[in-house]
């Protein structure tokens, strides 16, 4: 009797996931599931089982499915090399991760025409993941929204995973080199700029 019951309980929580299954390759949403399928026999127990399943299903299909840490630089690197939209240098030192800088052309484009006469903010956000983000806002002078003031406006981006000064001196050094040219020194904009 008791094997009975171990054996429908298994083929009742294999048939739950095949129905899972089934709604993911739908491209249902992870709530839209959830929602469906609360009350019914193929119940999940919340939602984050779906997460699970559908993260275990579409790791063997992704193309960045890394192995180790020399695949992830190596694709870094491409990306870099083959003049990636976004990504627009990546900083290694010893014993660190990557860190990387990313802004778009565009980005930069506006960022000089907007740095003339607008303040430079940077904000440092936390718990975005396992690494800092640092990124600059501008407000854009030319933007403007009903009944608000100048629309604030990110600038570029960089992805760093410790908030010492040399890191960061990284990220400053390239994006004043690209916006103001190789020969701009920070002290010309502020002279106590350490």
């Amino acid at each position: 009797m008791l094997s009975k019951q171990i054996n429908g309980t298994s083929g009742h929580l294999q048939n739950a996931k095949t129905v899972l299954v089934d709604d993911l390759a739908t491209k249902k949403t992870v709530r839209q599931i959830y929602e469906e399928r609360s009350g019914t026999d193929e119940a999940p127990r919340d939602s984050k089982q779906i997460h699970n399943l559908k993260a275990k299903l579409t790791k063997g299909s992704n193309p960045r499915n890394y192995k180790n840490n020399t695949d992830y630089i190596q694709q870094l690197i491409s990306m870099v090399s083959t003049s990636h939209p976004f990504l627009k240098k990546v900083v290694q030192s010893s014993d660190k991760p990557q860190n990387l800088i990313c802004y778009t052309d565009h980005q930069l484009k506006h960022l000089k025409t907007c740095c003339q006469s607008s303040i430079i903010g940077v904000d440092r956000t936390f718990n975005l993941g396992p690494c800092f983000v640092n990124a600059l806002v501008y407000q854009g002078a030319r933007i403007k929204r009903k009944g608000k003031e100048n629309a604030p406006i990110l600038g570029p981006v960089y992805l760093h995973y410790d908030s010492l000064f040399h890191t960061t001196n990284d990220f400053f050094s390239h994006v004043s080199g690209v916006v103001f040219g190789d020969d701009f020194e920070i002290n010309e904009v502020h002279p106590h700029w350490p």
